[in-house]
């Protein structure tokens, strides 16, 4: 990943730059994580290893502390600092993905950039759904999350990760409820189908990893976007939303998949 050797880290005060090199590259584009809502660059490990193992060098971008007033404001500063990430390196283009409410800041990013963004793959989006409501989003990303974490734990690896993911998700459930509802609320404020469309028309491949049973995002909402050629195209698995983290090695190598399709449609 020669292209981010000269990215200054820390970028500024409260926020941290994490690097994760493949030995045995596959191409010179490394992918970019936009995380979700539920934590850091710690959990994160296994996806970055895991595209590492694919070929793929990956960095992330960690806001640290987020005192900002608004969810407008902080998607909004979340997309200022990974632009500043790929605009201080010394790439012409970069893949990225981004899981949940890491999505919505990816494609704003994007928007702000989009001459810089060759592929973006968006991993179980939060807020590309029009029919559900702000409290049942909130509700049920609760229990999804929880439900998840509990049933992650009871496999060997989950044990054996538990201390990295646990604090970072199960942390932000408890630890700060209002902060959290909030955020969570946050999540549907935009539409952005024709946002997609626009990113499709200047040369950006766009495709959605969805699990068939997540009780967020209905797949027949994902299924909607593809019939309205708002994304390339639409991988299917079954799982469900939390799944990116609590099954990473299985769903990030869907996820490079999803890359390589893209990437093969290019000219």
């Amino acid at each position: 990943m020669k292209g981010f050797e000269g990215v200054r880290q820390p970028l500024e005060e409260g926020c941290r730059l994490t690097r994760v090199f493949a030995e045995n590259e596959k191409t010179d584009v490394p992918v970019m994580i936009f995380p979700g809502w539920t934590g850091g660059s710690e959990t994160y490990a296994v996806n970055m290893d895991a595209f590492a193992t694919e070929g793929r060098s990956s960095v992330m971008v960690e806001l640290l502390e987020d005192q900002l007033d608004s969810d407008i404001q902080h998607n909004l500063k979340c997309a200022f600092e990974y632009n500043n990430v790929i605009n201080g390196s010394n790439l012409e283009k970069i893949d990225a993905v981004g899981y949940s409410e890491g999505a919505l800041n990816l494609i704003v990013a994007a928007i702000l950039n989009p001459e810089k963004f060759n592929n973006i793959v968006l991993i179980s989006p939060v807020g590309l759904s029009d029919n559900v409501s702000k409290t049942d989003l909130a509700v049920n990303f609760s229990r999804e999350v929880v439900s998840g974490f509990f049933d992650w734990l009871k496999t060997e690896k989950g044990r054996e990760m538990m201390m990295g993911v646990s604090k970072s998700v199960i942390g932000r459930l408890v630890g700060s409820p209002i902060k959290s509802w909030k955020q969570v609320l946050g999540m549907t404020n935009v539409n952005l189908v024709e946002e997609l469309k626009a990113l499709r028309e200047q040369g950006v491949g766009v495709s959605i990893v969805h699990g068939v049973n997540d009780k967020l995002i209905s797949t027949d909402d994902m299924q909607k976007l593809l019939n309205q050629e708002a994304i390339d195209d639409l991988h299917l698995f079954e799982g469900s939303h939390p799944d990116f983290l609590f099954k990473a090695e299985e769903c990030t190598k869907i996820v490079d998949d999803a890359l390589d399709k893209l990437s093969a449609k290019k000219p």
